[in-house]
């Protein structure tokens, strides 16, 4: 054993609800994880962001989809040695306070430890330290306003830990000196989006420069790049480490979603943390089968996945990093819906069909470019979502639920 050393593996966000549910009434819940088991077993400390609740207690709340899994695969992480959660996400108070505490009860019970939720603001900002080979490593955990859900912890009430930089940098700060290294989880970015934004990307700087030694991110549900910075370690999204199609009646509409090949993808990392500070890392490519199993991945998918996160992780280092962000949403939210319209029929026929309406698009999309080529707001880029390439925005006048 190396004892100058600790092994960590870091897997993306971990969904278990919907078909993982059926899975489980109707036999063994380790079915889900045979194939991957043996990818996690060379560590001492395994990590990932549980993006549902399991538990059966609770009511979900109203207007959004809810993720709610059978409370059994606590025992299944538990047997593939996971050692600590996130909880800071959107979904972890999705059926309220009674299932969140079932669920933290339980995993505690179940020897995992869990971080970055509870019940009040200091609860939720409080450290959890693993020590091993005479390492220690403090792990914290917070969720952006952007991608919450329902529910920030307060000083009176229960929520997860929020992504504020002032936080943040306070807790680095006062919890740095405990421990040999920092590993913080950071639930935010966009979902779908193949990069962070480059807010996120200096957000992440700072974080390293406040003393943190590995940033894990999770919530965009697609692989984007991995950065070294300085002394640090970026992974900005890993992508999903097990997700399924999902359909839920709701208290109020239905919600579904069908996985694409992007929310297939992901990667396992596996990090060997020197005392010194030097860290070595092993890229494990993963795939979402059709049994909805996270199973290692080999040949051209292999390839590919690795080729993926080789040219997003580039990208991230461009000096026109900004500008690449400027020029995807002018495409995708102006420039294409503009197309499309251009292309739909000759100048004739759009001549014949005229409304108004159009006009009013028209104006609407050159306000939309206006707005991303001159606001310095970081909330510009929540325009851009690949699940919505195909649907104009603003309307122009085709039934977008068609497309």
């Amino acid at each position: 054993m190396n004892t100058d050393a600790v092994k960590i593996i870091f897997v993306g966000d971990i969904l278990i609800h919907s078909y993982y549910n059926k899975i489980a009434s109707e036999g063994d819940p380790s079915f889900v994880f045979q194939k991957i088991s043996h990818a996690l077993s060379d560590a001492e400390i395994r990590f990932g962001n549980l993006e549902t609740v399991l538990s059966e207690k609770g009511s979900p709340i109203d207007g959004k989809g809810c993720l709610q899994g059978d409370e059994r695969y606590i025992r299944s992480l538990n047997d593939l040695d996971f050692n600590i959660l996130s909880l800071a996400n959107n979904h972890t108070f999705d059926f309220g306070l009674e299932a969140f505490e079932d669920m933290s009860i339980n995993l505690q019970k179940a020897g995992i430890r869990t971080v970055g939720a509870g019940f009040n603001l200091e609860e939720s900002r409080k450290i959890s330290i693993l020590t091993v080979n005479d390492i220690s490593l403090g792990f914290l955990a917070y969720s952006s306003r952007t991608n919450n859900g329902q529910r920030y912890a307060t000083n009176t009430s229960p929520g997860v830990a929020p992504l504020e930089e002032e936080i943040v940098i306070e807790d680095i700060k006062k919890n740095k000196k405990d421990v040999d290294f920092l590993i913080v989880s950071l639930h935010w970015g966009i979902e779908h989006s193949p990069h962070p934004t480059p807010e996120q990307v200096l957000f992440a700087h700072r974080v390293i420069d406040a003393g943190v030694k590995i940033i894990i991110g999770n919530h965009p549900q697609i692989l984007q790049g991995i950065e070294y910075y300085k002394d640090g370690l970026i992974m900005y999204s890993l992508g999903n480490f097990c997700h399924s199609d999902y359909y839920w009646g709701g208290p109020q509409k239905p919600y579904q979603f069908r996985l694409k090949d992007i929310d297939r993808e992901s990667i396992i990392v596996k990090v060997k943390l020197f005392k010194n500070g030097k860290t070595n890392i092993d890229v494990v490519p993963m795939w979402i089968n059709s049994n909805y199993q996270p199973a290692v991945c080999e040949g051209e998918r292999k390839d590919a996945i690795l080729q993926k996160l080789k040219a997003r992780s580039e990208m991230i280092k461009k000096p026109d990093f900004d500008k690449y962000w400027n020029d995807l949403i002018i495409k995708k939210r102006v420039g294409n819906p503009f197309k499309i319209w251009w292309q739909n029929g000759s100048l004739l026929y759009k001549l014949k069909n005229f409304k108004f309406s159009q006009i009013k698009s028209l104006l609407d999309l050159f306000l939309m470019y206006v707005y991303v080529k001159f606001s310095k707001s970081p909330s510009k880029w929540q325009m851009f979502n690949p699940r919505n390439d195909k649907k104009p925005r603003p309307f122009c006048g085709e039934d977008e639920e068609s497309n």
